[in-house]
């Protein structure tokens, strides 16, 4: 499924803690209204942050789930 060195895992974490750090910022001031809005911008700014500044070669793709009727 995914096979990742420790320098990659490692990138990972790093850019969402920044990530989390941006976007609990935005909640603290009233921007993020709820935990479905945090969720949301959070996926946002980590995919963001990782296809902008990850220093291993790592890429990263969002998708909407469709609901189930």
């Amino acid at each position: 499924m995914f096979n990742l060195n420790a320098a990659q895992i490692k990138d990972i974490c790093h850019l969402a803690m920044i990530s989390d750090r941006e976007i609990r910022s935005d909640l603290s001031i009233g921007i993020i209204k709820d935990e479905d809005d945090y969720t949301s911008n959070f996926t946002g700014a980590l995919r963001r942050n990782i296809n902008c500044y990850s220093k291993t070669g790592i890429t990263a793709n969002s998708y909407v789930l469709k609901k189930k009727d």
